[in-house]
């Protein structure tokens, strides 16, 4: 979820949350905070068993249509539209911003396996053990509202 962090910068200048992903992308978001405390129980396990891959869900999955609501409504602009933006504009932004040529070909390619159906999600079912509480709703009231408005703040229009 603190990925959407990053388009604040865009939705206080444009009034767009935009993105490589399709607006019906949905994805599974969690929030680091959950992904932090099953960490802390994993390694307080006693005792510790070597470490291993554990498959993690938020809540439900979300759309980016759908979560720029969510995030808008959260920051008093409802109408908040995901307007998904070719792969090259978006590399040109995030290398722009500073970002590692090789880090954002990673995440550009990743994206488009998504957007192509070539990578899903998840391809454990979804259950008590590997689902996550944070809901996109509270991570936009809790985060994403206090990181707007402290951007918004600074002069950021």
């Amino acid at each position: 979820m603190e990925n959407h962090l990053n388009a604040i910068e865009s939705i206080a200048r444009f009034g767009v949350y935009s993105g490589a992903f399709k607006p019906d992308a949905a994805l599974p978001m969690i929030a680091t905070t959950d992904v932090g405390e099953i960490a802390a129980e994993l390694l307080a396990e006693n005792p510790f068993r070597q470490p291993r891959a554990r498959a993690l869900l938020g809540p439900r999955d979300c759309t980016m249509a759908e979560t720029a609501r969510v995030l808008g409504t959260a920051i008093g602009i409802p109408e908040l539209k995901y307007v998904q933006f070719p792969y090259e504009d978006v590399r040109k932004a995030m290398l722009g911003r500073g970002m590692s040529e090789s880090y954002v070909d990673g995440v550009i390619e990743l994206v488009r396996s998504f957007n192509e159906g070539r990578l899903r999600a998840m391809e454990e079912p979804r259950s008590a053990q590997n689902t996550t509480s944070t809901t996109l709703q509270e991570f936009a009231d809790e985060v994403f509202r206090k990181a707007y408005e402290t951007t918004t703040a600074v002069g950021l229009h």
